[in-house]
């Protein structure tokens, strides 16, 4: 924000080309609405004159993304055609560029079509993309984090090479720097950070940790009001949570399977007016929405939900918003935490927050802290009862039983169920009316003052294994005596 109260953007802040150099990637860490793709489409060519601006690659990760832009900075870039032999063989063999190869226009393309003209067309003769004098790689922590899209990491190798021989300009884009930072042993090239400072212009009033089923409560009690967009974990479970959610649709990538006519309204809808459809108030999506696409004031969006909670995605998420939004929503999910062959950075940031989920603050919160307004002590968590009665109302219905001596296996208290009865004690108030630790044994007792139940130390002997658990027992009503 400028001294006068105005927004400060990237073009604000880079004047000159001098602001780049070679042989190191040229890293713009700035959050989702600095301008990051005007100041590449509009004013990036302006800075390097003597460039012909279709010897400058932009290259994002989404394929919604190029569509949205290559629709609005029309005549300053163009969507690349990869049967456009002309343009490859100009920037494999440097041969000179002709007035219908559209040299006024940068040329955009997703990653994948970046890893198809590294590899399919080398040559023995002359360095890969040797013409193209300025990369632009958009969203970039993508070449960390992405390891799904087959062949990415044959662009940082490429980029290494071309560091080293070529003069080539590589400048990288991303709202989240610190997962390339963290992540050197990965890509192995040197980072020039291009702003003193990170760029962040748009937040959440609130942020809420919340688990699956509470998510679904608050999008049908009305908790959150406005639209809701929705990044979830797995393309199954959005389907399964959008058919218990009234005027709610799903998004996934265009080119998977199960792409329906509906998505592609839907994904039309938002690329050409970066709005909703009127008739869908929430919106469930896979990460084809992370990055790239632009959702503006009007799209009525006042609720962003993430089932992926390190930083990374976090804040891609939220960067969908080019406005302020009330709340943002971190679920707790099982299934998003420990993915194998997940980079480092991000199974470590998954952890931290299951850590916090539980009351435990480890740098967590300190990670998406300049996202949301409200400080650590404002984080909301859902109640989707009232107060204690609705704790003890959950203990009768989960865990409860009427026979110490006939308990259902489901109805065992054993370590791994510990936490969860510590979750909702503290969802509920419990430790706060007591003014004591978030511990299991802290439960406990507060369930053994409860006149109709006791909780009992109890062996079993279930399939072969002999174990102890707790078990909750509903203690009789006191008969009344006798009168003469």
């Amino acid at each position: 924000m400028g001294t006068d109260g105005t927004r400060t953007y990237i073009s604000d802040l880079i004047q000159t080309g001098d602001s780049f150099s070679p042989h190191c990637l040229n890293l713009i860490a700035a959050g989702c609405g600095a301008g990051k793709s005007y100041f590449v489409a509009r004013h990036l060519p302006k800075l390097f004159p003597a460039i012909n601006p279709c010897d400058m690659l932009f290259v994002t990760s989404r394929s919604i993304t190029v569509d949205q832009q290559a629709r609005e900075y029309q005549g300053s870039v163009l969507k690349y055609d990869p049967e456009d032999k002309a343009m490859i063989k100009h920037w494999t063999q440097m041969c000179p560029v002709e007035p219908d190869m559209h040299p006024e226009c940068m040329r955009l393309m997703t990653f994948d079509k970046l890893i198809d003209l590294i590899t399919r067309h080398k040559h023995t003769d002359y360095s890969i993309l040797e013409a193209a004098r300025v990369i632009v790689i958009d969203e970039c922590h993508a070449l960390i984090s992405d390891t799904f899209i087959r062949g990415i990491d044959s662009i940082s190798t490429w980029m290494k090479m071309a560091m080293r021989l070529q003069d080539t300009l590589m400048i990288g884009l991303t709202a989240t720097p610190n997962i390339l930072r963290a992540s050197e042993e990965w890509h192995g090239f040197p980072i020039q950070q291009v702003l003193d400072e990170p760029l962040t212009l748009y937040q959440a009033d609130h942020l809420w940790i919340v688990d699956e089923t509470e998510l679904v409560s608050m999008l049908r009690d009305g908790t959150l009001r406005g639209k809701t967009i929705v990044m979830g974990d797995s393309r199954d479970k959005m389907a399964r949570m959008s058919a218990e959610v009234p005027n709610s649709t799903v998004l996934i990538s265009q080119h998977a399977s199960g792409y329906t006519q509906q998505m592609e309204r839907v994904r039309k809808t938002i690329v050409e007016h970066g709005v909703l459809p009127e008739d869908n108030d929430v919106l469930f999506a896979t990460t084809t929405m992370r990055e790239g696409v632009t959702l503006r004031p009007e799209s009525g969006v006042r609720n962003v939900v993430t089932f992926l909670p390190d930083e990374l995605h976090v804040s891609q998420f939220l960067g969908r918003c080019r406005f302020d939004v009330e709340n943002l929503v971190v679920v707790y999910a099982k299934s998003a935490i420990g993915h194998s062959g997940e980079v480092p950075y991000i199974e470590a940031q998954r952890q931290n927050f299951v850590d916090f989920a539980f009351y435990k603050d480890n740098g967590w919160f300190s990670s998406i802290q300049h996202l949301v307004r409200d400080g650590l002590r404002d984080v909301r968590r859902y109640q989707w009862r009232e107060g204690v009665q609705g704790f003890y109302d959950y203990i009768d219905s989960r865990w409860a039983v009427d026979d110490v001596d006939h308990v259902p296996e489901s109805k065992f208290i054993r370590q791994e169920n510990q936490p969860e009865l510590i979750k909702q004690a503290a969802l509920h108030g419990v430790f706060d009316e007591m003014r004591c630790a978030r511990r299991y044994i802290n439960v406990k007792r507060y369930v053994n003052q409860h006149p109709k139940l006791r909780m009992v130390d109890k062996r079993v002997r279930h399939k072969g294994e002999r174990f102890r658990c707790d078990v909750i027992v509903r203690q009789p009503e006191p008969k009344e005596e006798a009168t003469n």
